[in-house]
């Protein structure tokens, strides 16, 4: 039986840390997989602490100590896994489906090209009051049914489309290749995504919602999302993202990996 490891980042966000353990706990596996749950936590000083060490101490592995931010809790929490899969929820998020985790591992297990699965994103205020969007939304007419190695590496290449962190499920072996992640970076996240191609890498889109995003007061989405900071951030992923592409095209060939890391087959690249 196959483990799914999800890593759950934690800074004094203990208010929120019951629903989104709760629906991992929740997910429905159909007796095919195990999980495993790996609390990351920056050394809270809000109610966390007590709240795990009284309500979930038999249930996941709850490392206590300070950090770098949420890149350095993903490297200690693949570090620590044991999972032949991977998935990051951050604490501020929760699974909206109790069979997200199952039909994304469903998907990778019947397609050996598949090394990551992703859906979309319901955001929220953090006490349900108030509709923010569906993220990832324009991606559903651009992958639709049928997908194949060369539909989603044409998604990523021609439309920027990669998985999302909010609810993907990663294979180990793409996971570890991404590693170390870089620590105090904005953009680390996206940096992530795009080496997760250039490594041979492939991921499928799942057009049904995955987790539900909690906007709050001090969650990066708010703080950040009409700074400078963050117009950089994309600028320098579309750079980057524009140069990779032109290697491909002068390539020629894109060679996408199995389970294994081994090379599976190729794509012509025009």
């Amino acid at each position: 039986m196959k483990t799914i490891s999800v890593v759950i980042p934690s800074f004094n966000n203990g208010r929120f840390i019951d629903k989104c353990l709760t629906s991992i706990i929740k997910q429905k596996t159909s007796g095919k997989f195990m999980k495993e749950y790996i609390v990351i936590d920056n050394c809270s000083t809000d109610d966390t602490d007590i709240i795990l060490n009284t309500y979930y101490q038999s249930n996941l592995l709850y490392i206590r100590e300070k950090d770098d931010g949420i890149m350095d809790a993903w490297n200690k929490g693949v570090k620590n896994s044991c999972g032949e899969y991977i998935s990051f929820c951050n604490v501020s998020d929760h699974y909206y489906s109790e069979y997200w985790l199952n039909d994304c591992l469903d998907i990778m297990e019947s397609n050996p090209w598949v090394s990551a699965v992703y859906g979309l994103t319901l955001k929220i205020d953090e006490v349900g009051s108030k509709f923010h969007g569906i993220g990832g939304h324009r991606v559903i007419p651009i992958l639709k049914d049928n997908q194949t190695p060369e539909k989603c590496l044409a998604a990523f290449i021609n439309h920027s489309i990669t998985w999302n962190e909010c609810t993907a499920v990663l294979r180990r072996e793409a996971v570890e290749s991404l590693m170390p992640f870089v620590v105090n970076d904005f953009g680390s996240t996206l940096t992530a995504m795009r080496k997760f191609y250039e490594n041979g890498y492939l991921s499928y889109f799942l057009p049904q919602i995955g987790a539900v995003t909690l906007l709050h007061y001090d969650s990066g989405a708010n703080n950040h999302q009409s700074s400078e900071k963050e117009k950089e951030m994309w600028d320098t992923h579309y750079k980057k993202l524009a140069e990779y592409k032109n290697r491909l095209v002068n390539t020629g060939v894109f060679n996408y990996r199995n389970s294994k890391s081994n090379v599976l087959g190729s794509v012509m690249v025009r």
